[in-house]
């Protein structure tokens, strides 16, 4: 059959699949019920791409195992008479090539084997083969069932692939797109959806849209709404989504994409290659989003058996291994266990170390030839296409580059590579095709030890590390108990207080006193928990936690208090119904600010407190207006030392740009007196000036805000106007 016969047939297919409501990415599918689905080969282990994915699925086979014939005999099962092969396509982009030295003889590796190398073709070839489904073949062997993913582990993949794709996410409104423009993605809050998985899906659904930016796979993605053009974005993105769910588990909903049914069976019925164009970029879309963390899934080793270890024999921790890569499955029968984040083997807590004495100690350094590890990775690198200045960076992240043909930004090309072990690598070329898992020809196995010694001497630390948090976070939780007891114990704040009465005040803001007479100030987290308590003292020490007992203080018993993220609110009982609230550092200045503002306004304790709390707020409540009345010491700039309150709101401001900054002003004197804060401000010169001045900066913050978003829709109906008139 001639490549273009098979097209056409194959969109008539899919046509009548879309139009008949049976099209795969179409039709909601349960995760369990999708990871069982999606067609791969028994014989080669490897899943089945694109267009033939698709294809194969539209044949209506509950058995997702898809072999040629010789495959089938190749396991002693016989396809059974009468029946009739599915056609498949398949390119070649690359071919295997013998690994040559700089002498040009080809490189043995350590079993005696010649090494291989992918190399890509100039001109792609493309063949056809005949596959049978396991439904049509006697003999098969029984389908094993695909265990149904653990819900947090799913979850966690799907956010490591967000993290790791370094994308601009943000929350806020009801709806979910990316922006082109801006080149961010805007989803709703997690808590709209109504699942997890939902909130997951929607957002790899529009990483997909984000992977067609110009510096990534560079697709058109600025297309009016409703077009042709947008549609067949629509088609990659939702295709891709449908493959991405099944890989990673999560249950796939197309019900908001629907609509593009009819643009999309209008597409295929005048360009039937479109379909192999969308499922190629789907399956680019897949692999390229993948590849942003390079991480493989480990299956967890569930049959270690450590009844019979003894206790000597058992490692203690975490310990890593030396493995070299044709040894790893023999490693790994002996109970040995991937590290995904320091990509190197181990032996887990509880394993049987006699069993992994071959990899406790690397193996002696050999070198083959001069030629430096990085240099032989460029050499790879620029093999495939990709266009490397200096030295490859080997630091096992990932570095997108250009390739050969790409044009302005557009970055076409992406690697990893490693020096940690074996140096190895990943190579990829999104315009060409090309994959390739690189492996240095070298060994540097002394390297290798020095680095496990490192990695286990870090493990050691970290264990202790984490043990610590673990007390440390019990204790917490231990002390809020007690605080929080010991605040619905105590008796509100007399008024007349001394602290209140230095600081101007004649009321208690419902702060209450401890038995020794100290004020005590609850701080709680954006949930309204109890966590911590401020005391302050009559003369304006202030400490958090509890008091100790003359007892307590001789037994060396502590109670540690969480500050991090918690804080005092007054003026509300909760955050849930304010639309404006301000944010201060201490006690004091906050209360100077409310009574001038008459409006909700937070303590956060200090200064190094304030960006966590703005970031809960935000999270929880994205529309609240944030205003930071900061310290303002100039006292500090006088000595040439840095303002700690007034830096630290400005670098917030930076960060979140909808925050507002109000900064009290001071003459000279004032400031060479020490005056750094608002209730200093009130003290010095009443709560009118207060009023007066917070008022002013945030009406003017305000008013460049508002100018500067007119200036910038101006720009933007000049440019729309220009390009509208280019286009006449």
């Amino acid at each position: 059959m001639k490549n273009k016969d098979w097209i056409r047939q194959t969109a008539d297919h899919i046509i009548d699949a879309l139009q008949n409501g049976t099209a795969p990415w179409i039709k909601p599918w349960k995760a369990e019920e999708l990871q069982n689905t999606l067609p791969y080969n028994p014989v080669t282990g490897k899943n089945y791409n694109g267009i033939n994915s698709i294809n194969l699925m539209l044949e209506g086979h509950s058995d997702p195992r898809w072999l040629t014939y010789k495959q089938a005999q190749s396991i002693n099962a016989q396809v059974k008479r009468g029946e009739k092969s599915t056609l498949i396509q398949y390119w070649q982009f690359s071919e295997l090539v013998d690994r040559l030295d700089q002498n040009g003889n080809p490189i043995i590796n350590d079993r005696g084997e010649v090494e291989k190398i992918e190399v890509k073709l100039e001109n792609p070839k493309v063949f056809f083969a005949n596959v049978f489904n396991a439904e049509q073949i006697a003999n098969m062997p029984k389908l094993e069932i695909k265990p149904i993913r653990q819900k947090f582990e799913i979850i966690q993949e799907a956010e490591k692939i967000l993290a790791d794709s370094g994308a601009t996410i943000r929350h806020y409104g009801n709806t979910a797109y990316y922006s082109p423009k801006l080149d961010e993605i805007v989803l709703p809050k997690k808590e709209q959806f109504m699942s997890e998985g939902a909130y997951y899906a929607t957002a790899l659904h529009e990483l997909g849209h984000w992977s067609g930016h110009e510096t990534r796979l560079n697709r058109e993605l600025n297309n009016p709404f409703g077009s042709k053009e947008y549609a067949k974005e629509e088609l990659r993105a939702e295709i891709a989504s449908f493959l991405f769910n099944g890989k990673i588990g999560l249950d796939y909903d197309p019900k908001q994409h629907l609509s593009y049914i009819d643009s999309w069976v209008s597409i295929l019925q005048d360009h039937p290659s479109e379909i192999l164009k969308a499922t190629s970029d789907a399956t680019k879309i897949v692999d390229f989003l993948q590849s942003l963390s390079l991480e493989q899934k480990q299956q967890i080793d569930t049959r270690l058996d450590i009844k019979s270890t003894k206790e000597l024999d058992m490692a203690k921790q975490k310990t890593y291994l030396y493995v070299p890569f044709l040894e790893k499955d023999i490693a790994k029968d002996a109970g040995a266990k991937w590290d995904r984040e320091a990509k190197m083997w181990y032996a887990p807590k509880g394993a049987d170390l006699t069993k992994l004495s071959p990899w406790l100690n690397a193996k002696e350094n050999t070198i083959s030839n001069d030629m430096s590890v990085t240099a032989e990775f460029k050499k790879a690198l620029e093999a495939a296409g990709l266009l490397i200045e200096g030295e490859p960076i080997m630091d096992g992240k990932l570095h997108r580059v250009s390739v050969q043909n790409d044009r302005g930004q557009q970055k076409s090309g992406a690697y990893v590579g490693f020096l940690n072990g074996h140096p190895a690598g990943h190579i990829q070329n999104f315009k060409t095709g090309y994959k390739e898992n690189w492996k240095s020809a070298f060994s540097v196995n002394n390297a290798k030890k020095q680095e496990i010694d490192i990695k286990n001497a870090l493990e050691t630390s970290r264990v202790l590390r984490q043990e610590r948090e673990t007390e440390l976070s019990s204790a917490y939780e231990k002390t809020a108990i007690k605080l929080q007891n010991e605040y619905n114990g105590a008796k509100w704040a007399n008024p007349r207080h001394k602290y209140l009465q230095n600081k101007g005040f004649d009321k208690n803001f419902y702060l209450k006193q401890d038995e020794h007479g100290n004020l005590l100030v609850p701080l709680r987290d954006i949930e309204g928990k109890y966590w911590a308590t401020q005391r302050i003292f009559a003369n304006g020490d202030k400490m958090i936690g509890a008091m100790r007992t003359k007892e307590e203080k001789e037994q060396g018993i502590e109670y540690p208090a969480k500050k991090h993220g918690n804080f005092f609110l007054l003026g509300a009982k909760s955050l849930n119904n304010v639309q404006e609230v301000f944010l201060c550092e201490g006690f004091a200045t906050a209360a100077s600010v409310y009574e001038a503002m008459k409006k909700p306004t937070i303590m956060g304790v200090d200064a190094g407190n304030l960006e966590i709390i703005v970031t809960s707020i935000k999270e929880k409540y994205p529309k609240m207006q944030i205003m930071i009345a900061a310290d303002n010491d100039i006292k500090r700039e006088f000595e040439n030392k840095p303002n700690v309150g007034k830096n630290t709101a400005l670098a917030i401001q930076n960060k979140h740009k909808d925050v507002l900054v109000a900064l009290p002003n001071f003459s000279n004197e004032e400031a060479r007196r020490g005056l750094s804060d608002f209730n200093d401000l009130m003290k010095s010169r009443g709560l009118e000036e207060v009023k007066k001045q917070i008022k002013e900066q945030i009406s003017k913050e305000l008013h460049l805000k508002k100018t500067m978003r007119n200036d910038k829709e101006l720009k933007q109906e000049i440019k729309a106007n220009k390009d509208i008139s280019i286009s006449l």
